[in-house]
Order: C-alpha cells, then structure tokens, then sequence
C-alpha cells in the first residue's frame, strides 16, 4: 500500500485535523510514536501553517478531515505542497480541495445519513482506516520490536506504581 510506504520512508509524519478529527489523530500519533516513528498532531491553523512552512521532500503530512474541505488545513497544504513534502488525505469524498493536493487518498465512509439522527460520529470509519494502517505498519519487523518495547516499558512503569 502506498501511504504505508510514505509513511515508512517520511523522516517526520505531521498530522492535521481540527475537532473530532484531531483527536483521532491524537489516536493515530500515539501508534506511530509506539512503533518509533517521528510524529506530531497540530489542530490549530497557526502550528498547521508553521510545520508546513519548513516540511521538506523528505516528510510526510496527513490530514484528517471528513468533508475534505477544512478551510485551515487546506492553506496548510499549499505550504506543504510547495515544500515537496508527501501529503496524504483521509477523507470521506472524492472531489474535494483536499483530495486535489494529496498524493494519496484513503477514504473514509460517511455516516451523513446518519447523522442527521445523531447515531453515529463519523469518527468510526476514521478510526477503522487506522486500525488497517496500524496493521499494515505493525508488519514492518522495526515497528513490532519498538511497538513490543514500548510496551513492556509500560507494563514496568505500571508495576513500580
């Protein structure tokens, strides 16, 4: 799969996503981070645009955002576009502003219909596109061992409390 390749090779994964979407990814830096990879969320237009300002060829940013066309990440992209960095999109739609500056687009199912009689939070087919990322990455033998290690630290810590 091709974004788990970017994500492999990127010196540095930068996560986008404003409200519910920023939060998972929160969820998804925390994974990464336990399987060694350098990674950092930014949920505000200002930290957005200053990452981008300095990304290289050699990062990647994914931004999360269920319409597609948070207005914030969007003028972060053009950044980040011009820097040459990798940019990957996890969306729910196919023709949207965000899609139209990433390399690769995963997408998302939308739970509109259901919304509308607050059933379910979009946030679930979000979630479940990392849990497969999260899979697909946990494959590479370097991201088992440091997720392992990372793990056993925790058990350690827990135990002396």
């Amino acid at each position: 799969m091709e974004a788990v390749n970017i994500i492999k090779q990127a010196k540095r994964i930068h996560i986008f996503g404003l409200g519910s979407s920023g939060l998972s990814g929160e969820e998804f830096k925390l994974r990464l981070q336990r399987m060694g990879y350098k990674v950092d969320t930014y949920h505000d237009s200002h930290s957005m645009i200053l990452s981008s300002a300095i990304m290289t060829e050699e990062d990647c940013v994914l931004a999360i955002s269920s319409s597609g066309e948070t207005s914030e990440i969007i003028d972060s992209f053009e950044l980040a576009k011009q820097n040459k960095a990798n940019i990957l999109v996890m969306t729910n739609y196919v023709d949207t502003k965000l899609t139209a500056f990433s390399d690769v687009t995963l997408f998302t199912y939308s739970m509109r219909a259901f919304k509308t009689k607050g059933l379910l939070n979009s946030q679930l087919s979000i979630l479940y596109v990392i849990d497969i990322l999260t899979l697909l990455l946990m494959q590479d033998d370097t991201s088992q061992y440091n997720y392992d290690k990372t793990l056993t630290a925790l058990k350690n810590y827990k135990s002396k409390k």
